[in-house]
């Protein structure tokens, strides 16, 4: 998934995954800020297990228009996610 988004202050972005496969845990995704990678997301919400929703929260983002990546990485077999609300948050 990866999208842009113009931060008119340094912000962060809030977003809700699951991954709904049985006996595994929600997987996080490395995040990427115009190409390069950033420390991994912090969980602020939800539950870690599979079937629940769990919020994620990006490392801080300077100002600037941005290109953000969520990338779930190919482990085995087939796996499927979701990815919902998508919030954009910036300091004042």
């Amino acid at each position: 998934v990866e999208f842009s988004y113009n931060f008119a202050n340094p912000g962060f972005v809030k977003f809700w995954i699951n991954t709904p496969n049985p006996g595994y845990d929600n997987r996080i995704p490395d995040v990427y800020i115009d190409g390069l990678i950033q420390t991994n997301p912090t969980s602020t919400g939800g539950k870690a297990s599979s079937f629940y929703w769990m919020q994620l929260k990006t490392a801080n983002i300077p100002a600037g228009t941005h290109t953000v990546k969520l990338d779930w990485m190919r482990v085995g077999q087939f796996f499927y996610y979701s990815l919902d609300e998508i919030e954009f948050w910036e300091y004042r």
